[in-house]
């Protein structure tokens, strides 16, 4: 059976205040126990050389930085620890040390074994049974006491040959104060081109103007910066993210580069009036707390105004560039296309830019109430993925062999609801049957591998539909980072496109969730939620990450989670 360790990939923050603690002697007693002392006869076992009697202290070692040591003689704690409320800190390794602060060598008989005094308050992951690495999360603010013990025997059954007195631990409710992250910020900045556009006064709690729009318009690239008081952008830490709120998205909406990302476009999408609220939010994306959050800014979206010069007017043409490359191109006079379009069963096109141009094949300027829309007319055999909802780069993707045809039209007005202003005769499509010779697209995928430490610990075999294994992992534990490699048929990695992304689902997160370390990445960390069974499904995905399609699947994975 596969076992697994725990490593978080989350940011955290330590504050750690130096004193000395009264603790008594008691809690600080260590056990030097005699293990092996005694002889029972000829046919005893020999006493281990490497054995506990020289262990006087422990050390907790987080990035290769000593953040508590606990004295054995005194039986005192140099520090208290300090985490906030949902804080998970990095790995903390125990050591337990000589008189000179040296790690004692220890036999494969000793583990260790933390209790945390209240579990409510704070607790304690430990990336092995009985192993030596830890993470320690804040659960609720208040303070508790973890006790640490050096453990000789089987895990679970063994006895303490060295005990530490309480270590004190305080979890805090979130701090703002800090200055190099939420507590310096007093203020929202959006920025258009370089300008800003529109701020917000933390202070007043106003917005210096508001924001207008016409129907059918997308904003360019507005980014999002949030500033102290000299309207100096803030610092922010990678587990910060922006979340924003329209109060009533018929009239007006948003669309964000990337989840939680600092850049939006801003679009209209009826005439009238509502707001949009801006949130500078703390922790995992989609899950966190709000550090900041700004009154509504007011966005008026205007009815469109028909004396653009910049319309459709004088588009007479169309082409698809892929690479820089006009790969093929329409005329509107002749009302042919110059080719057709091929690709293989399977195969989803690079990047593709439909340009609308005029007699002379120059792009046509077109306002932002100008969108693109494209039908496949029969999705069965050929279909396509736009980046953006109207945007004008699509990916084309063969499904089935045989032919088909795609029309593009340009138009006019807010997105599904639009005119057209010019439209093409059908491309020819034509899709083939794979020809296998691809090694650098999804086709010569025919498994998995899951590959924690450089080792594989699992893989999935295409053909048979089968895992070579259960995976088992206790309640509460995190597992350390885990690759997941698409392989071919002789079990080599597979070298994808950047359009592909990897989807994983628990079909039971009650059970057993996973931690992906960046949306859409081949590296996770399964996590055990509650003792039972579930699997999990591995997806190759390809397209625009949310809305690609799978074009490899796994069966379930079996996830077994056992009690501690």
């Amino acid at each position: 059976m596969v076992r697994t360790e725990r490593e978080p990939t989350m940011r955290t923050k330590y504050d750690f205040s130096v004193r000395s603690l009264g603790w008594s002697l008691a809690l600080g007693s260590l056990l030097l126990a005699a293990c092996g002392d005694s002889t029972t006869g000829p046919e005893s076992e020999p006493e281990p050389v490497d054995h506990a009697e020289n262990v006087v202290g422990v050390q907790l070692v987080l990035s290769a930085r000593t953040v508590a040591t606990y004295d054995g003689p005194s039986g005192t704690w140099s520090d208290e620890f300090e985490v906030e409320v949902g804080e998970f800190t990095g790995h903390i390794d125990v050591r337990f040390v000589d008189a000179n602060g040296v790690a004692v060598e220890l036999g494969d008989d000793f583990y260790l074994e933390v209790e945390s005094e209240d579990e409510s308050i704070a607790t304690i992951f430990q990336d092995d049974p009985g192993g030596f690495g830890i993470h320690i999360e804040g659960v609720a603010e208040g303070e508790t006491e973890m006790e640490f013990r050096l453990m000789h025997g089987a895990v679970g059954t063994g006895h303490p040959d060295f005990i530490t007195a309480g270590l004190e631990v305080h979890v805090h409710a979130h701090d703002d104060g800090d200055d190099d992250d939420a507590g310096g910020v007093e203020g929202v900045q959006l920025v258009l081109d370089g300008e800003t556009i529109v701020s917000y006064d933390g202070d007043t709690e106003m917005w210096s103007d508001e924001f207008e729009i016409d129907v059918g318009e997308t904003s360019d690239h507005i980014d999002v910066r949030f500033v102290d008081h000299d309207g100096v952008a803030v610092e922010l830490g990678d587990d910060y993210y922006l979340e924003v709120e329209s109060e009533d998205e018929s009239i007006a909406t948003f669309i964000q580069d990337d989840p939680g990302g600092f850049a939006i476009h801003i679009r209209g999408v009826a005439e009238g009036e509502t707001g949009m609220v801006f949130r500078l939010m703390h922790g995992t994306v989609g899950s966190g707390h709000p550090d900041f959050i700004t009154a509504s800014l007011h966005v008026d979206v205007h009815a469109h105004d028909d004396d653009d010069d910049d319309g459709a007017g004088a588009v007479e043409g169309v082409q698809l560039v892929s690479g820089g490359e006009t790969i093929v191109s329409y005329d509107g006079d002749a009302e042919m296309w110059s080719a057709e379009f091929e690709i293989d069963v399977g195969e989803t096109s690079d990047h593709i830019d439909v340009r609308f141009v005029d007699h002379d094949g120059v792009a046509v300027e077109l306002g932002d109430d100008y969108y693109l829309e494209v039908e496949s007319e029969d999705e069965s055999i050929a279909t396509f993925i736009q980046d953006d909802p109207g945007g004008f780069a699509i990916h084309i993707r063969g499904v089935a062999e045989g032919e088909t045809g795609m029309v593009f039209r340009l138009m006019h007005g807010a997105v599904g609801a639009g005119h057209a202003d010019f439209e093409t005769e059908p491309l020819d499509v034509h899709v083939h049957a794979h020809d296998g010779d691809d090694d650098d697209a999804a086709g010569a995928v025919e498994g998995v591998q899951l590959v924690l430490g450089g080792e594989t610990i699992l893989s999935y075999d295409g053909d048979a539909e089968m895992w070579s294994d259960k995976y088992e992992i206790n309640v509460r534990v995190l597992s350390r980072h885990i690759d997941v490699r698409f392989v071919d048929h002789e079990g080599n990695a597979v070298e994808l496109g950047d359009d592909y992304y990897l989807e994983v689902e628990s079909q039971d997160e009650s059970i057993a969730t996973f931690i992906q370390d960046d949306p859409g990445g081949f590296a996770i960390h399964i996590r055990g939620v509650a003792a039972g069974e579930t699997g999990m499904v591995f997806r190759l995905m390809h397209g625009a990450l949310g809305a690609g399609h799978a074009d490899f699947e796994t069966e379930p994975l079996d996830v077994h989670v056992r009690a501690n």
